[in-house]
């Protein structure tokens, strides 16, 4: 191994260097995180050649495998079940790998009541839906060829015989003579019976863990034994989104159904299914339990499907001052109501007493001056195209941030509400607004305004996606120049002081050049 003559004269060697000054080396070699499109903000992600590179750093030497290790993990996720919890607590006891875990996902999927308790009336037609489903959007995929290593011949097969058990669950579901099923019906109602009553007893492990407390009270203090796991991902939905024909392909190819059929329901489903979402309590108790440890939590991020009563989403007044504790110190703060909407489903949100129960838990959470990086996305308020009612520019006007540096939007505003954002501002922001609805006011305003108020250094703010005001009035052609790549497109290049004349105004005075006429 190389060495250095220090001042002394003797050999100085690459372990002679401090531990502190190895692993920074180290990060170096990993290089630096990604952010995938669809992946929660704020959870690090590494490409599978950087884990590789740390993975044989590991066997070089002890010194190095031990201020190297903890750079193989750095999100860890969690459910409401006895195997996910043991699994987060032996890897925050872990001595090397709890000191890389930067973000604690939570996913509250959740077994629900009806579905364990009802067979004929809830379990057996929503598993003849799911699996019906799953089968429809098989087909779409058949003409790829390889997919998860089948051929279209091999996927013809798993849709016949998948079809075949939905006959003998549909048999089951008209109450058919038993007389009148054969061998492979037996065994296909043996298997839905089995399975739910795997997914009774899931049901009831996970009312254990949730009601006598055993979930906070695990995650709570294995956020606490690891050093820098600040900042929590919560969501109803799965922490590592599959494709659930792919996961029917395996279960029949596996012949093991059961597994695909017992699996916790997300957010999204239950909304379609227009099932009560049972875990919303925790969406206030996670951190309130963390904090109790003595943890400072600095992000936390909301990425939730829609609810039915926003009233439940705060816990009450009490929750609500015990959440302004808890993030005292939170940096940053993304809150996705409606992440997982489904517009074909989901009706337009016109609540307005849900719009101010959404507004005082934003309020609670960010009612700090440490605010550096807030990101709102009210898409729920405007599904499938529908005009909007209510604008959720309020949930930006809470307070004011000192230290705030970057804003993301999606949903309703007024420019009213914009405008008074930026006059709120102490310091140079950057904002983002991404498939925003002008409810009031006019874009050619918002450019210029934007314009006006640079984010500092070389990045700059930018529009994506707009909706409402000039947008509706002109063609595709002028909304792909002007609003088409944000780097590139011509608002940007306004915005950043590159070009003098707003493009929209022109466009827009054209356009009232030519009614005039």
């Amino acid at each position: 191994m190389a060495s250095l003559q220090s001042q002394y004269g003797k050999p100085l060697h690459i372990l002679d260097l401090p531990n502190e000054i190895l692993a920074q080396i180290f990060v170096y070699v990993k290089g630096p995180p990604y952010y995938e499109e669809g992946l929660p903000w704020g959870v690090n992600h590494h490409t599978d050649s950087s884990v590789e590179y740390i993975k044989v750093i590991r066997l070089v030497c002890r010194r190095f495998r031990d201020e190297s290790s903890h750079l193989l993990l750095t999100a860890v996720s969690v459910s409401m079940n006895s195997a996910s919890l043991a699994r987060l607590d032996e890897i925050s006891r872990h001595p090397l790998i709890a000191r890389g875990i930067q973000t604690v996902i939570l996913s509250l999927r959740f077994f629900a009541f009806d579905l364990a308790t009802e067979f004929h009336s809830c379990f057996l037609p929503y598993q003849w839906r799911r699996v019906r489903s799953s089968i429809r959007e098989l087909q779409t995929v058949m003409p790829i060829p390889n997919i998860r290593e089948y051929e279209g011949s091999e996927y013809a097969r798993i849709i016949s015989k998948t079809r075949r058990i939905l006959d003998s669950w549909n048999k089951l579901a008209g109450n058919n003579e038993h007389s009148s099923f054969d061998r492979e019906d037996r065994r296909n109602v043996r298997l839905i019976k089995r399975a739910h009553e795997e997914y009774r007893q899931a049901y009831l492990e996970q009312e254990r863990v949730r009601t006598n407390g055993t979930f906070l009270q695990v995650v709570a203090d294995a956020v606490a034994r690891m050093p820098i796991a600040r900042s929590l991902y919560i969501t109803g939905g799965d922490t590592v989104p599959e494709p659930q024909c792919l996961l029917l392909v395996e279960g029949i190819e596996n012949d093991d159904l059961v597994k695909y059929i017992v699996r916790p329901m997300e957010w999204r489903d239950a909304q379609e299914q227009e099932i009560d979402i049972v875990p919303f309590e925790l969406l206030s108790q996670i951190p309130l339990a963390i904090h109790e440890t003595g943890v400072v939590l600095t992000g936390v991020n909301y990425g939730i499907a829609p609810m039915t009563d926003y009233s439940h989403l705060s816990g009450g007044i009490q929750n609500l001052n015990g959440l302004k504790t808890a993030m005292r110190q939170l940096t940053s703060f993304t809150f996705e109501p409606g992440l997982d909407l489904n517009p074909n489903v989901y009706e337009l949100f016109d609540d307005e007493e849900g719009l101010r129960c959404l507004q005082g838990f934003v309020k609670a959470c960010t009612d700090t001056d440490s605010i550096q990086d807030i990101r709102i996305d009210m898409g729920l308020l405007w599904p499938n195209g529908q005009v909007p009612t209510l604008s959720a520019g309020s949930l930006l006007l809470t307070r004011t941030w000192p230290r705030l540096r970057y804003v993301f939007f999606r949903g309703p505003l007024h420019f009213e509400e914009l405008r008074e954002l930026y006059a709120k501002l102490q310091t140079r922001v950057k904002v983002v607004l991404e498939t925003v609805y002008l409810m009031s006011g006019s874009w050619v305003d918002v450019l210029d305004i934007m314009r006006d108020n640079p984010p500092p250094g070389s990045d700059w703010s930018y529009i994506f996606c707009p909706v409402g005001a000039e947008r509706d009035t002109i063609t595709d052609e002028q909304e792909q120049a002007i609003f088409g790549d944000p780097k590139t497109c011509l608002s940007t290049l306004y915005i950043r002081g590159m070009i003098r004349d707003n493009p929209l105004r022109q466009v827009s005075q054209d356009i009232n050049d030519e009614d005039s006429v």
